[in-house]
């Protein structure tokens, strides 16, 4: 818990910035401090629940911004901000380093950084470069809060909770959009166009997205819950995030979604008594059915297209990201263009301007992770990027055969859900851009925790780890 005088100070400098306020023709912020002291001695007495809270709201990117008046500021980089204060004054206090903090992922993250910064400094891209650079600052942050708050029993059970929960109000949401014209959960509902859900996320491709990560910790739901209502809730679940992923018509997602059911379906098939197997399979097949029965024909008419490319303008447009990025990485091999530049090249491009959209800027990302990661840091970087991916596939792979070893197959289990998320969403990092997309940070994390959970069985002292209150 964060030391009381600590509170008074900061509750000083807020009660000042009140009085303050008043004075200005800003007037009507004046509620914030208040507000601000009332959230952050919750958060100093709680911090687990507010990181459970930016955990939340990762599916919500819609609703994660603060009204007009600060609308530059946003909810969970708020919340973010003091827990990083609480566990730098905790380590003060301590005088030493947290133990939880070490990591063997820290290798790779210097490294990248390194190279990233190297890459800044002879960009003709600059400001791109330096906004990148900050976006990485804050990426080590959120990799920090996932390693310092998380427990035994976050990790087992709370986090897939949260993640399985606010992805399902996503879900429940992006249908309701759909089917019923709501503008707030679906798009171009007004105009009449190509009708998409996105629920509570800026973009249909994002919702796809969350639904194929949370899939895996509904199916270990599935298996391991201790009553019957859980396991039909969680299949209910499962039903409602398939809708909604068809509903946004991302042919990515469906495929990745496809590979993702069929390593779950690999990773349990054994654990499954064959009465389970045979009813589980069976809802599984109505639920399908159902699926296909009810799903628009627009969805297999989008699907029909990706083979026609003078029908389907985004696989011309995919290609030219291709064209565009190899052709830079061949002129900065080593060490890229600079962070994030991807965006400015593409926008100095042919392409760019034919394949404008009336109302969207020419700079667009390349809807591919490793792309942007090659043209923006070279072949360094995205050696630095796989190698870290590949550190944090490994620390899950280890701790999972710890406990399966131990006979805590449960836990295993657990892990394994962890593990498939984690590979579904580097598989879709193949169609979308997002380096610093927090299941990514969260999945690198937690990798390390399952590491350290693993280190503490086979010692012993599995269990014994304190929980921040």
């Amino acid at each position: 818990m964060i030391n009381f005088s600590f509170f008074h100070i900061i509750s000083f400098i807020l009660i000042a910035l009140t009085i303050g306020l008043l004075t200005t023709p800003y007037y009507k912020l004046a509620v914030g401090p208040p507000i601000a002291i009332f959230l952050f001695s919750l958060l100093s007495k709680f911090p687990r629940f507010g990181y459970y809270t930016v955990i939340f709201l990762i599916p919500l990117g819609a609703y994660r911004v603060l009204p007009a008046a600060v609308k530059s500021l946003k909810i969970h980089w708020i919340i973010s901000f003091w827990l990083i204060v609480i566990i730098l004054f905790e380590t003060v206090m301590k005088k030493h380093f947290p133990e939880k903090l070490k990591s063997n992922l820290w290798f790779w993250i210097s490294i990248f950084f390194v190279i990233s910064m190297l890459s800044a400094t002879k960009t003709i891209y600059y400001e791109t470069s330096i906004n990148n650079l900050v976006l990485l600052l804050v990426a080590v942050s959120f990799i920090i809060i996932n390693l310092y708050y998380t427990s035994v029993d976050a990790f087992r059970r709370i986090i897939p909770l949260v993640i399985t929960y606010s992805i399902c109000i996503s879900s429940l949401l992006s249908i309701l959009g759909y089917f019923f014209n709501i503008s707030l959960f679906a798009e171009k509902v007004e105009t009449g166009s190509f009708k998409r859900a996105i629920g509570t996320t800026v973009d249909p491709n994002i919702a796809s997205l969350v639904i194929v990560f949370g899939t895996p910790f509904l199916f270990h739901w599935i298996i391991y819950a201790k009553r019957g209502a859980n396991r039909l809730l969680a299949l209910i679940f499962f039903i409602l995030n398939m809708i909604a992923l068809i509903i946004t018509f991302s042919r990515g997602g469906i495929i990745i979604m496809s590979i993702a059911l069929f390593l779950i379906f690999l990773n349990n098939i054994s654990k499954i008594k064959p009465l389970y197997f045979g009813l589980l399979l069976s809802a599984i097949l109505v639920a399908l059915l159902t699926l296909v029965a009810f799903t628009p024909t627009s969805y297999w008419e989008r699907l029909h297209d990706i083979t026609s490319p003078t029908k389907d303008k985004s696989i011309g447009r995919r290609a030219s990201y291709l064209y565009v990025g190899m052709e830079s990485f061949t002129g900065n091999p080593l060490l890229g263009a600079g962070p994030g530049s991807f965006r400015d090249i593409y926008a100095e491009s042919e392409f760019a301007l034919q394949f404008t959209r009336e109302g969207q800027t020419l700079r667009r990302y390349a809807h591919n992770t490793y792309l942007e990661v090659l043209v923006g840091t070279g072949f360094l970087g995205l050696g630095a990027f796989l190698f870290l991916i590949r550190r944090g596939l490994k620390n899950y792979k280890i701790a999972r055969n710890v406990f399966k070893n131990n006979g805590d197959f449960e836990m295993s289990s657990i892990i394994t859900s962890y593990r498939i998320a984690f590979i579904a969403l580097l598989l879709y990092l193949f169609l979308f851009s997002d380096i610093y997309h927090k299941y990514l940070l969260m999945s690198l994390a937690l990798s390390q925790v399952a590491l350290n959970l693993a280190k503490e069985r086979e010692s012993g002292m599995y269990g014994n780890v304190q929980v921040i209150k």
